[in-house]
């Protein structure tokens, strides 16, 4: 199997959570990767700071994602993103535009989306998703 793993559990992962950690090294790193949605939530969020004293902190933590999780670039997910988002409309759902993009990205890809929202994801035609926290 192969993951993709969503920007929230990458955050887990930067901030040191032990069950986190476990179960991507069990898995093998090298079946993780992050979209390259999530890098760009990560960058906000490290940028959302900037000036704080925990600015160069996180830019650290976010820089060890890059050299830890392959980066899988948001390109041949098109349609079915529009396909996604179309069906999603139809039936009243609405859900967050990085998501549905991390969600057909996965599909694409035969990737299982690794999120601790289950719920923006469930409702997706052909999207798998895994909650690896267990609260």
């Amino acid at each position: 199997m192969k993951y993709l793993i969503d920007t929230n559990i990458v955050i887990e992962f930067l901030h040191n959570n032990e069950q986190i950690i476990q179960k991507i090294y069990d898995i093998g790193i090298d079946n993780c990767c992050m979209s390259e949605i999530s890098l760009c939530e990560l960058y906000y969020g490290v940028y959302n700071i900037e000036g704080t004293k925990y600015f160069v902190q996180e830019m650290n933590r976010l820089n060890t994602a890059l050299e830890k999780f392959h980066i899988l670039e948001n390109k041949g997910n098109a349609e079915l993103y529009g396909k996604i988002k179309a069906r999603l409309k139809r039936i009243g759902q609405r859900v967050d535009e990085f998501d549905i993009l991390i969600g057909s990205l996965a599909a694409a890809n035969g990737l299982i989306v690794v999120t601790d929202n289950e719920k923006h994801f469930i409702c997706m035609p052909d999207v798998k998703c895994e909650n690896w926290l267990e609260r």
